[in-house]
Formats: C-alpha cells, structure tokens, sequence
C-alpha cells in the first residue's frame, strides 16, 4: 500500500507538472512556431549605450497570462550577465524591457507601460504593426530553435528594437509611434537583487482613433543577486521549477526497478 501511493504521488506530480510545462518559442509545437498570442519580453540596451543586440524570452499565452494563470510564466528565467552572454559585464539599470503580444485574429493587443498608468494610441501606425508582429514572431521561433531565449541583431529589420521602436533612440518605448506622445512603454531593468513592476495594456480596439486604456494587469520584473532575470504575477503562487518534474520521473524509475528487483527475486 505504501508503495503504491509514492507511485500515485510520483504520478500526480509529473502529470500536474505536464499541464504547466510550455515550449518556449512554439506556440504549434513545433521549433518554427508562429508564436501568435504569445507574449514576449525583449530586454535591449540602447545604441547609444553600446547596444548591439536584444534577448527575447517568450512567457507563453497572453490571454491565460491576464486571466492569473502563474503556469504561463513557469520557466522563464534567463541569465542576463553570466560568462557568454550578450549583457556580461553591463550595469542592469542601463538596459530596458518591454513587453508585447498580439492576438492570432490580430484583434487584441498588449503592450508593456507605467503600473497604474494610462496610455491613448495613435491609431495610423496599427495598421503596420498588426501587419509586422507576425512576421517578428516568426522571426524570433527561427532564432530560438526551440529554445527559451534567442539573440536578435538590431540590424535585422524584423527585430523589436528596428521595428517597434524604429531603430532611433528617439522612439524607445512608443511601440513604434503607436503610443501617442511621448509615453514610455518600456521600462528600465533594476539592480541586481531588486524588483520593478510593468503595467500590462489591453488593445481590444488597437485601431481605435486616441483610444485610451488603464493598465489592466501587472507583472513583476526581477534580478537576482546572481544576474537572473525572471518575471512574475505579483502574489500569485511561485511554479514549481521544471527540475522537479525531473525529479518525478526518476523516483519513478527507481520505483520501477526496485518493484522488477522484487519480483525477479
């Protein structure tokens, strides 16, 4: 009997695990995948700063996202300054981050902003961005190969950094002039060990002529001591990391083999 619930015990975590488990850079299960209703968080330095290259984690369902599920986070920490990567050796507070998604019927819209805040569109510039975000998804699954993160070159046309905010300092964190004014849609990337929080816009209208929007929900952007980067739902219940899974399966097989030993015995 003892036996048999540490199997269903083992069981019950693998497949709970299962159901949270996402593809990163795959919304079609595939390592080319469209990515269409995904969100994704692009963290950049700006040229002017000595920038030369973006990093772009995809944190899964946008809609599942707004509707509290923590599953749609689980796994997207990335190391931004260790040995190798792009950042190595660069001050966290000169690198921002934004965040963006788009619908698959391209009626919806989410960008990144001020918690709390408000933000009014420019309506003209809709059209372009509704036309380019499916080809930057597609763009960033190519780089990705299946991975959780990829490195996008400003010089690429089909990059956040080129297209969303037009490849000028001038625009960073307008979303391309969808944003009307001035606001900044991105936001700059806190010190090692500390934490910001980024106001997440719902567009159902994007096309809308000064459509104004509140910031409908809010994400919790992270570093640690260590340089890794995650991002959070404030107050919802930490995932369980994905090593536990591994842990799972291999009680489960050690389960196996001492049930054969018993039996062969």
């Amino acid at each position: 009997m003892k036996k048999f619930l540490v199997i269903a015990s083992a069981a019950l975590l693998m497949m709970g695990l299962a159901g949270q488990a996402q593809a990163f850079f795959t919304s079609d299960g595939t390592s080319t995948g469209t990515l269409n209703g995904d969100l994704l968080r692009v963290v950049y330095q700006l040229q002017a700063n000595g920038g030369t290259a973006e990093l772009v984690t995809d944190l899964g369902s946008a809609a599942n996202i707004l509707n509290g599920t923590s599953g749609a986070l689980l796994s997207n920490t990335v190391s931004l300054f260790g040995s190798g990567t792009e950042f190595s050796g660069t001050n966290p507070t000169t690198l921002e981050v934004a965040y963006f998604a788009m619908s698959t019927n391209k009626s919806t819209f989410y960008t990144s902003g001020p918690q709390g805040g408000t933000e009014q569109n420019v309506s003209s510039t809709w059209i372009g961005i509704k036309g380019e975000i499916p080809t930057m998804y597609q763009t960033y699954a190519g780089y990705a190969s299946g991975a959780q993160s990829a490195w996008a070159p400003y010089t690429n046309t089909n990059s956040y950094y080129f297209y969303m905010n037009g490849n000028a300092d001038s625009t960073i964190g307008t979303f391309n002039g969808f944003y009307k004014g001035t606001n900044d849609g991105d936001t700059k990337l806190p010190a090692d060990g500390n934490s910001i929080n980024n106001g997440i816009f719902v567009w159902t209208k994007p096309g809308t002529a000064n459509q104004t929007v509140v910031s409908t929900f809010t994400l919790e952007t992270a570093i640690d001591a260590n340089g890794n980067l995650t991002t959070e739902i404030p107050g919802a219940a930490t995932p369980i990391p994905p090593s536990v899974l591994l842990f799972g399966s291999g009680l489960l097989g050690l389960i196996g083999v001492r049930r054969r030993d018993i039996f062969n015995f």
